[in-house]
């Protein structure tokens, strides 16, 4: 049987990241189908997705510039 695994995760970066990468690489290794979903892509991992258009990106970056204030 073969499993299909969704991680999903905020960003693909910093420590939480890391740690989805790690399990997700090792499901991989062990013949899983593993795939990672977050809302903020930073880096150019080919198997990280993010399901969001232009404007999405857009008013998600004015969102945490407000809230960094």
């Amino acid at each position: 049987m073969n499993k299909k695994i969704l991680h999903l995760n905020f960003s693909d970066d910093g420590g939480a990241a890391i740690a989805v990468m790690r399990i997700h690489n090792a499901l991989k290794q062990n013949n899983f189908k593993s795939t990672v979903l977050v809302a903020e892509k930073l880096n150019k991992f080919d198997d990280v997705f993010c399901n969001q258009n232009n404007f999405d990106k857009f008013i998600w970056k004015q969102k945490k510039k407000f809230l960094e204030i």
